[in-house]
């Protein structure tokens, strides 16, 4: 017992001095900084997140005094960005701040199943009304051109939902033309027609209305999305509502 108890004092004042070297530190007691290996990955997804939970740097100071090991929060860190797909050889490079001192650039990739090129995104939500279960899409505008088309299909669980053919279209002078219905999925074009405007701001594009089976979550995806500002075709990432 007396053993276990001396570790546990051991390893308490071990912690607790860590901690106080931490809060007395300065910027002139740094050697320099390191991203401590694992912290990062060399690629990453569209969109994807940072789990700072396992991100460390480690700190050496000068004259033999050691290192601290220290947990990265978001404000520590600068250029991590998933909101488009990198090119076949373009490289982008993040780095920690401490202290005012950097670390070495951390080189990465962001890659999709489609060439993400704009931080515009579709979203959807969901209402409840009796048995009609509707899913309304959003569109976060961003940075893109005047729209003039939007291509996407739809997918859902035909076991939990049925496809009631109600569409309620948000903008005036469009139009919606559905291709390739099947169980499950169909796929539409939603377009601006004759007396129709361009899509220029976020906003809502159209509500679908399904009727719904059972009790519970379901499964609404929408995948391969592309719009075109009447010169180009661009991408969005797939979305899902489950």
């Amino acid at each position: 017992m007396k053993k276990i108890l001396a570790a546990l004092f051991i390893l308490i004042f071990s912690f607790c001095l860590a901690g106080c070297r931490d809060k007395q530190i300065k910027a002139g007691d740094i050697s320099y900084i390191e991203i401590q290996k694992g912290s990062f990955k060399t690629v990453y997804n569209v969109d994807e997140k940072i789990n700072f939970d396992n991100v460390y740097i480690v700190i050496v100071l000068k004259n033999d005094k050691g290192h601290i090991v220290q947990k990265v929060t978001p404000d520590m860190l600068e250029g991590f960005d998933t909101s488009t797909t990198t090119g076949p050889t373009q490289r982008r490079s993040m780095r920690v701040k401490y202290l005012g001192m950097y670390t070495s650039y951390w080189d990465y990739v962001v890659v999709s199943e489609y060439n993400i090129i704009t931080k515009a995104r579709l979203k959807l939500n969901e209402k409840i009304e009796g048995d009609n279960f509707f899913v309304t899409l959003n569109l976060d505008f961003q940075d893109l051109s005047p729209v003039y088309a939007f291509m996407m299909t739809v997918r859902f669980d035909s076991s939990q939902l049925d496809y009631n053919d109600d569409v309620l279209l948000y903008n005036s002078g469009w139009e919606l033309e559905k291709r390739n219905i099947n169980p499950g999925s169909f796929t539409f074009i939603y377009y601006c027609g004759k007396e129709g405007r361009a899509v220029v701001q976020s906003g809502d594009l159209l509500r679908f209305c399904f009727n719904k089976k059972v009790a519970g979550s379901v499964n609404v995806e929408i995948e391969e999305i592309t719009l075109s500002d009447g010169n180009n075709d661009i991408n969005l990432p797939d979305v899902k509502l489950i």
